[in-house]
């Protein structure tokens, strides 16, 4: 069943407070499947209770009920205390995407709005406004500014042939684009949250070599099958990881010391966090700054528009005069 954001974020929240105040999982599940009014949400703690009884974790039963709301990689944690925690924070990450969404439509509302009201008035200015102002001035035998002399030669010409033809070569000129796209994954660095994914498996009592068998990505990515071979290979986690990330030898020398003391896991969600932080500030910038530079890219058109299309009219209409 697909269930979107907002209710998975809905999902999470209930059950962590549920086992955070000490009620029993299977009695959790009962309580919250019983109060539940929204027939999606029913039915997935429904699915989660059959599940349970079936003899499945509750993390493998959110894998499959929750679909891409819940990371695969996941569903390995067993203890109680760490689904809390894992709910707490799936909650929190949701809720951020979440935001993020809301915030870059919020600051698109206007750049929307302008962006319709140029196609509408270029659309215009090109079916009527022009070819009104070209038949015009060969009316009265005035000579056509140059930008109107383009546009007479470029309808008398193949133009629409071309454009004919653009329309058609598009899809393939997406599909290629795609192609590059996954190529470029392929090769680039892993999501933060994979570390955050390893930390949490290695506090579940997991062997690092265990969660390596287990960690999958959406797409092939060659950084991190390479990492996992170097891991299987050397058995220094630490080193593969800060070389992976990029880190800092600060950062770098942490992830060691926490490695030979036992504490890699608490280590990186540690560092998960540190690198979430910044990563949420590069987006909260772009967020800001992304409102200012559509509408001066929108304006840089609409002054292009009247200066292709106006000024040409309006020179033509004074030389009538004259």
């Amino acid at each position: 069943m697909k269930l979107s954001e907002q209710q998975c974020m809905l999902i999470y929240k209930s059950l962590s407070n549920t086992l955070k105040i000490g009620i029993p999982l299977n009695k959790s599940l009962i309580l919250l499947y019983e109060s539940e009014k929204n027939h999606k949400i029913k039915k997935t703690f429904k699915q989660l209770l059959d599940h349970l009884y079936e003899g499945k974790h509750l993390c493998q039963s959110m894998a499959l009920s929750l679909d891409k709301h819940f990371p695969k990689n996941l569903q390995y944690i067993e203890t109680v205390p760490n689904i809390q925690k894992l709910c707490i924070k799936l909650h929190e990450l949701l809720k951020e995407k979440y935001e993020y969404k809301k915030n870059i439509l919020k600051n698109l509302k206007y750049p929307l709005l302008l962006l319709c009201s140029i196609v509408i008035t270029s659309t215009l200015v090109i079916t009527s406004l022009i070819p009104k102002s070209i038949h015009f001035f060969i009316n009265n035998n005035i000579e056509l500014p140059p930008l109107l002399q383009i546009f007479q030669t470029s309808k008398e010409s193949s133009m629409y042939k071309k454009l004919s033809i653009l329309i058609y070569i598009s899809p393939i000129v997406y599909i290629i684009t795609l192609i590059f796209q996954k190529k470029f994954k392929q090769h680039s660095q892993p999501p933060i949250e994979l570390l955050w994914q390893i930390g949490l498996l290695l506090e579940n009592g997991l062997s690092i070599k265990k969660i390596l068998s287990h960690i999958h990505l959406p797409t092939r990515q060659n950084k991190w099958q390479t990492t996992k071979q170097n891991i299987l290979k050397t058995g220094n986690v630490s080193h593969e990881l800060s070389k992976l990330y990029q880190l800092s030898s600060l950062e770098k020398n942490m992830l060691l010391y926490s490695e030979t003391h036992q504490q890699l896991g608490e280590s990186c969600l540690e560092l998960y966090q540190k690198l979430r932080d910044k990563k949420k500030e590069k987006i909260e910038t772009a967020i800001k700054i992304l409102q200012p530079c559509c509408l001066l890219v929108l304006s840089s058109l609409i002054l292009l528009l009247m200066y292709c299309t106006l000024l040409p009219i309006i020179g033509g209409l004074t030389q009538l005069k004259l």
